[in-house]
C-alpha cells in the first residue's frame, strides 16, 4: 500500500514542478554526482575569472526523527494534496508505536510523537517535503544543493572577504571538534616519528590558535597556548600514549591484539620504552583487568524509594524514622549490612558492619579511587562475605551512595572493575538461593551502624598502608589529566619567551581567569594586553616597525601601562579607572587592571577608543 501511495504521491510532486531542482535526494533520475558536478563547475569557473567559492556544508543532525508531523500535514495541504491522500498519510504519521528487541526481550511500547518511520518508503519523500522551503529562504547570490537533509551552500565573487567575527570560544570549538581530532588521530603512533614530521602538527595548532586569538604573528605560542587551556602537541601527545598504555593494562592476558607492544623492548623506539620515559611521575596503581559480564539477573535487586522521600529540608529525625519504617515493613528478615566508603586527601578505605553477627571488615584502597569506587568497594566486600554464607539466607545491604546504587540497578557493564565484579557476584549468589537486596540509606543522621561504618571507613583511609592497590581504569583517567595539568604549567614556567604574561600571571592561567567578552574585538584587545605583543610603539619598534617606540608627547616608552598610568595625553581618561580602582581598594597598575573581572571591562573600554591594539 505504502508503494501505491509512494507512485502517486512522486507522479504529483513531478507533475507539478512541487519539489525544488536543487533537490537530489530519493528522486528518479537524480544523484549525488549531479552535486558534484554542479560545484566543480563553479569553481573552474571562479578560477578561470581569478575569482574564489567559499562553500559551507551542512548536515541536520536527526533529522528524520525530529519531523513536526503536524507542520508536514500543513505543508502537504498547502501543496495541494487532500482528500484520501492527504488522509491516509495523516493516518500513517498518527498514533504510531515502537519498542526495541533485544534477543528475545522487549522493551516497553512508545509512542512515537514527531518523526517520520524509519524504514519506510514513504519517509524520505515526505521529509523532502518538509524542507522543500529551504530554497526559498537562501539568498538569491548564492547557490545550494540538497540531498536529503545534507545541504551545501557556495558564493562566487572577486571581492569576497571573511569576516570570521566569531568569538574565541566558537572558533576553538570549531578547532577541537573538526581539526584537531584530524591531527591527532593515530597520535600514539608517532613515538617513532622525527622531530621535524612532529613539528608538522604543532604548527597545525599554531595557526589554529592565533586565529583563534586574533593575535599578531609576534605574539609567542606559549601565550597562544595559555591564553586558551591548549597544551602543545607534544604534552597532549605523551598523555593520549599513557591513556593508551592505561587501556591496554585493563584487559586481561592475551586478549587483546596490541599487548605485545607493553612486551620488553628490542629496539630503543619501542611503544614500551617511550612510555616509560615519561610515565615515572604518573601515580597510578596496577590496573585490573576486567572483562564485561554478560548476566541475565532478572530480580530487582535495588531500592532506592527512600531517596524520593528525603531531601536537604526534612530534619534527621525524620530521616532515621522513614528508615525505620522500611526495614520494619520490607526486611524485618534480612540481615542487616551497613556499608560506607571513605576519600580523604591521606588516602581512601572502605569497610561494612554486621550488627547482627558483630563482625567488621574495612580495608585502605589506592589514593586515587575516586569517592564513586570507595563506595563501590566497600559493597563488592559485602557481597564477598555474604557469598561465603550458608545458601537460603536473606542479606540487605545499605550504602548512602545512591550513584552506586543506580549504577548496579542499571547493570552498567562500564569500565569498572569493581562494579564488574559485583554484578558476577549477584549472580552467583542468586544462583545459590539467596536472598540479597541493596537499599540506599540516608547518610550523617544519627543511624548508629551507619555512623560506625563510616568512623571505619575514615580510619582506614588514614592509615599508612595500602591494602588494595588495584585500580579500575576510570580512577585513573582524572589521573591522567591532573598530569596533563602539571606537564602544562611546568612547561609554561619553563618557557621564557612569555615575560609579558608571567608579570600578569606567575602561574599558568586558568579559564576562570578570563572574563567571557561581549565581542570578538574586545577578546583581541584583552590577549594582547596580556601578552604585550600589540600595536604600541613599543613593540612596534621591538618587531622593526617604529623608529624609536617612544609616546610621541612624553617622549617614553609607550607601552599599555605607559598609557594607564603616566601618559599625559590620557590623564583625563584614566581617572574613571583610578577611581574605581580606590573605591574598590585595590592597588592602580597593570595586573590589577588586567585580573579583576570588573576592572577588564573598563580597561578593554579605554583602549577601545584609543584604537590603537
Amino acid at each position: 500500500m505504502e508503494s501505491l501511495v509512494l507512485r502517486r504521491l512522486n507522479w504529483f510532486l513531478d507533475s507539478k514542478n512541487v519539489i525544488h531542482k536543487s533537490q537530489s535526494g530519493f528522486r528518479s533520475r537524480r544523484s549525488t554526482t549531479d552535486h558534484i558536478l554542479h560545484l566543480h563547475s563553479d569553481v573552474q569557473c571562479a578560477m578561470a575569472n581569478r575569482s574564489s567559492v567559499h562553500c559551507v556544508f551542512l548536515d541536520i543532525e536527526k533529522a528524520y526523527d525530529m519531523v513536526w508531523n503536524e507542520g508536514l500535514i500543513y505543508k502537504l495541504h498547502t501543496i495541494g494534496i487532500t482528500g484520501r491522500m492527504l488522509h491516509f498519510i495523516s493516518s500513517f504519521l498518527s498514533n504510531r508505536t515502537f519498542q526495541v528487541k533485544l534477543n528475545n526481550k522487549f522493551s516497553d511500547v512508545l509512542t512515537m510523537e514527531n518523526g517520520v518511520p524509519q524504514g519506510s518508503v514513504l519517509s524520505p519523500i515526505l521529509f523532502n517535503i518538509m524542507i522543500n522551503d529551504l530554497s526559498n529562504q537562501l539568498p538569491v547570490t548564492s547557490k545550494h544543493a540538497l540531498y536529503a537533509d545534507d545541504c551545501a551552500i557556495w558564493v562566487e565573487g572577486k571581492q569576497l572577504k571573511s569576516k570570521w567575527g566569531a568569538q574565541k570560544s566558537a572558533l576553538l570549538g570549531i578547532y577541537r571538534a573538526s581539526i584537531r581530532p584530524v591531527i591527532e588521530y593515530g597520535i600514539e603512533a608517532y613515538f617513532s616519528a622525527s622531530q621535524s614530521n612532529r613539528s608538522v602538527i604543532q604548527t597545525v595548532q599554531n595557526k589554529c590558535l592565533r586565529i583563534a586569538t586574533g593575535s599578531m604573528i609576534s605574539t609567542p605560542i606559549v601565550c597562544l597556548q595559555a591564553l586558551r587551556q591548549e597544551p602543545p602537541v607534544y604534552i597532549r601527545y605523551q598523555n593520549a600514549c599513557l591513556k593508551y598504555k592505561l587501556k591496554l593494562l585493563s584487559f586481561p592476558p592475551d586478549r587483546h591484539n596490541s599487548s605485545t607492544l607493553l612486551q620488553a623492548p628490542t629496539r630503543s623506539s619501542s611503544f614500551l620504552q617511550v612510555t616509560e620515559e615519561f610515565s615515572t611521575e604518573t601515580p597510578v596503581g596496577i590496573i585490573q583487568p576486567f572483562n564485561s559480564p554478560m548476566l541475565e539477573i532478572t530480580e530487582e535487586l535495588c531500592d532506592i524509594s527512600l531517596a524520593s522521600l528525603i531531601d536537604r529540608d526534612i530534619s534527621s529525625s525524620r530521616k532515621q524514622r522513614l528508615f525505620v519504617e522500611r526495614i520494619a515493613t520490607y526486611y524485618q528478615e534480612y540481615t542487616q549490612v551497613y556499608c560506607d566508603g571513605s576519600k580523604q586527601e591521606s588516602g581512601c578505605g572502605c569497610s561494612f558492619v554486621i550488627p547482627s553477627e558483630g563482625y567488621t571488615s574495612s580495608s585502605s584502597l589506592h589514593k586515587s579511587y575516586s569517592a564513586y569506587s570507595c563506595e563501590l568497594f566497600a559493597i563488592l566486600m559485602a557481597l564477598k562475605h555474604v557469598n561465603s554464607k550458608e545458601p537460603h539466607m536473606s542479606y540487605v545491604i545499605m550504602s548512602d551512595c545512591l550513584n552506586a546504587i543506580t549504577s548496579i540497578a542499571q547493570r552498567r557493564h562500564a569500565k569498572n572493575f569493581i562494579l564488574n565484579q559485583i554484578l558476577e557476584l549477584i549472580f552467583n549468589i542468586l544462583n545459590r538461593q539467596m536472598n540479597i537486596k541493596i537499599l540506599w540509606v540516608p547518610s550523617h543522621c544519627g543511624i548508629p551502624s551507619n555512623e560506625e561504618s563510616d568512623e571505619y571507613a575514615k580510619q582506614s583511609a588514614r592509615t599508612n598502608h595500602c591494602d588494595v592497590t588495584t585500580m579500575a581504569l576510570t580512577d585513573c583517567i582524572p589521573i591522567l589529566h591532573a598530569n596533563l595539568r602539571t606537564k602544562f604549567c611546568e612547561y609554561y614556567l619553563q618557557n621564557n619567551q612569555n615575560t609579558a604574561m608571567k608579570n600578569i600571571f606567575p602561574t599558568l592561567p586558568s579559564n576562570n581567569n578570563f572574563n567571557q567578552m561581549d565581542c570578538r574585538i574586545e577578546e583581541v584587545i584583552y590577549y594582547r594586553l596580556l601578552t604585550g605583543h600589540n600595536r604600541l610603539n613599543a613593540h612596534l619598534n621591538r618587531i622593526g616597525l617604529h623608529e624609536n617606540g617612544q609616546c610621541p608627547r612624553c617622549n617614553v616608552d609607550e607601552t599599555a601601562e605607559h598609557l594607564l598610568t603616566s601618559c599625559i595625553n590620557s590623564a583625563n581618561a584614566t581617572e574613571m579607572l583610578k577611581t574605581v580602582c580606590s573605591e574598590m581598594k585595590l592597588p592602580y597598575n597593570l595586573t590589577t587592571l588586567l585580573t579583576d573581572k570588573v576592572l577588564i571591562k573598563h580597561t578593554i573600554s579605554f583602549f577601545k577608543a584609543v584604537n590603537r591594539l
